[in-house]
């Protein structure tokens, strides 16, 4: 039987890594001086990722599926 991944799955995925990503790009962009306005948008760009990822994970733990494992 084949496995496939739900979307809530599927979101709570793609939002989790581009909020890591972006998090990582303005760390970066604070230890190597980026200017101002580049680490203003990059904090608008991960406040705003970080609150998608929060819905996607509270989608995730409503409808009761696993974040780890794929169901049938």
């Amino acid at each position: 039987m084949a496995r496939k991944i739900l979307d809530t799955q599927l979101n709570y995925i793609v939002h989790k890594s581009n909020f890591d990503r972006a998090n990582k790009e303005l760390q970066r962009l604070k230890r190597t001086g980026g200017t101002e306005e580049q680490i203003a948008v990059a904090k608008a760009r991960v406040d705003a990722l970080r609150e998608r990822s929060r819905a996607a994970n509270e989608a995730i733990d409503t409808a009761g599926v696993s974040k780890t494992t794929i169901g049938k």
